[in-house]
């Protein structure tokens, strides 16, 4: 069986590609160690490796966002949040080809169903087009007097 960048005639990746967790602003490996391989369902070949972090990363990365929350987050006003979604999104749309590619060798679905997924639904959300449709900044949220709990706009 050939994979769908073999019969798109480009070498399949013979790499194994390396991640890591983003915890704290830092690229981390799992506390304890352990990892994963991710296999290319078309080809069985292993295409990555990823940390199998456990509760003390998962607790580490929940105080370091709640912190960083409290810390700098809270303070930056909607429309800035905005702004910084806006430029995630961009970044996400640029490398659309490469995310698609990885898709298609992770899950074996052929480029094209890949590609139509990619970007995913929250960048076409944030789009330019968008925003001129909807006056708050993406990701905004608004809390109704008297109430706790943030309410989503629509």
């Amino acid at each position: 069986m050939t994979s769908t960048a073999a019969a798109r005639g480009k070498a399949p990746k013979s790499q194994v590609a390396r991640y890591q967790m983003y915890i704290d602003g830092k690229f981390v490996d799992a506390q304890g160690g352990k990892t994963f391989d991710v296999f290319d369902p078309a080809t069985e070949e292993v295409i990555a490796t990823c940390p199998a972090g456990d509760a003390k990363d998962v607790d580490l990365a929940a105080q370091v966002a709640k912190k960083a929350f409290y810390d700098g987050w809270k303070a930056v006003t909607a429309q800035e949040r905005g702004r910084i979604l806006l430029r995630l999104a961009e970044r996400i749309r640029a490398r659309r080809a490469e995310l698609a590619e990885l898709e298609t060798r992770n899950t074996g679905k052929p480029i094209a169903a890949s590609e139509a997924v990619w970007p995913p639904r929250s960048t076409v959300r944030c789009s330019p087009s968008q925003q001129r449709q909807w006056p708050l900044p993406c990701g905004s949220r608004w809390v109704s007097p008297g109430k706790s709990s943030p309410g989503t706009i629509r």
